[in-house]
């Protein structure tokens, strides 16, 4: 999963780390929002592809991520940052 692995090198961790449930939710629905914003995949593609998760929980991830980027300008600072990092890269 070659995007997947971009954006755990942007952000300076482990692509199995990102994709495991748990602690790390905010980078992974962050992941899950690129995917599906950049990578024209469908949310269950994504599920597949970040855990074997539904593409309803994918669905929820990615709203979350919206509502928490709203009340937390660092968080989403960082994600501008990930954008701008990631349209940099040559693949």
């Amino acid at each position: 999963m070659k995007d997947a692995k971009h954006f755990c090198k942007i952000i300076d961790v482990d692509e199995k780390e990102v994709c495991r449930r748990g602690n790390n939710s905010t980078d992974r629905a962050i992941l899950m929002e690129l995917l599906y914003r950049f990578c024209n995949i469908t949310q269950a593609e994504i599920g597949q592809m970040v855990g074997k998760i539904d593409y309803s929980s994918v669905s929820v991830a990615r709203k979350r991520l919206r509502i928490k980027m709203e009340k937390d300008l660092a968080l989403k600072k960082q994600f501008q940052n990930i954008l701008s990092k990631l349209s940099r890269l040559k693949i």
